[in-house]
């Protein structure tokens, strides 16, 4: 158990994995179920090499149902720099620039439920540093005029374009009736915002900069991440590394054979 300026990280160390047998990534399957249903985020750290990723792809299938993340279908998104593109026009997952805090696929009906990523190949100068910040926590610091508004009222969010599936634009409230956020600040249509909309909208951006709500940790080689997309914000600083590489999956819960490998693994 690993705690970031009051997160509880659940870390697991894997220091190998044999698929031919089927109990090693049974048990895997069941513990990272446990601990991401208990805390929203969880760690697991290869000591073996896996540059392809295959670990996580198959933890991802297994626990859950993967979603696409464009028209194409794609399941399995790359994080690395390209140079061949406009990083003022290209999503912010194929630059080097920061990303402020959000949740992925604010724009989707509904969105991802968890997400995963995968270090291939870690910022070898240290920097693309994630963050997070608890929804829970945060919505107790929202103030009740607030947290009213952005539960109870309508925000136009636009479907960035390489992201765009059937619509370009979504009408949500921001935080649903059990507390899950669906945020991305960029995206929201100011123009379509009423004044206490806009007023509601700058409390919250005023938290998520709060430096006492914001947990840090940097990524190594070999880490899988997962995360509970409604609960946690998240943010990268800025990288730094052109061959900072990673994966990255969103996906539904389906617990039921997390489920019984759990309680065969309790007997």
């Amino acid at each position: 158990m690993l705690t970031l300026d009051g997160i509880v990280t659940k870390v697991c160390s894997i220091p190998s994995l044999d698929y031919s047998k089927a109990d090693e990534f049974d048990n895997l399957c069941a513990i990272v179920k446990e601990l991401l249903t208990d805390s929203g985020i969880v760690v697991v750290q290869l000591q073996f090499e896996d540059r392809s990723g295959s670990t996580f792809l198959k933890l991802v299938e297994f626990i859950g149902k993967p979603e696409g993340h464009n028209a194409d279908g794609v399941q399995v998104w790359d994080i690395k720099y390209n140079s061949s593109i406009d990083p003022e026009k290209a999503a912010r997952s194929l630059t080097l620039r920061d990303f402020p805090m959000h949740t992925d696929a604010a724009f989707d009906l509904p969105p991802p439920k968890y997400i995963g990523l995968y270090v291939v190949q870690e910022d070898r100068f240290g920097a693309g540093i994630s963050r997070f910040i608890d929804g829970h926590k945060l919505i107790k610091k929202l103030s009740l005029k607030s947290l009213h508004i952005l539960q109870s009222t309508f925000f136009t969010l636009q479907v960035p374009e390489e992201f765009r599936k059937e619509r370009a634009e979504v009408h949500v409230p921001l935080i649903d009736s059990s507390g899950n956020f669906r945020y991305r600040r960029e995206i929201i249509v100011d123009e379509n915002c009423s004044a206490m909309q806009l007023a509601a909208l700058d409390e919250l951006e005023q938290l998520l900069a709060n430096p006492e709500l914001t947990s840090s940790m940097f990524l190594p080689t070999g880490s899988l991440l997962l995360v509970d997309n409604g609960r946690f914000l998240h943010a990268r600083s800025q990288v730094l590394d052109k061959e900072r590489h990673l994966l990255r999956m969103r996906f539904q819960a389906n617990w039921n054979q997390a489920n019984k490998l759990f309680k065969r693994r309790s007997a």
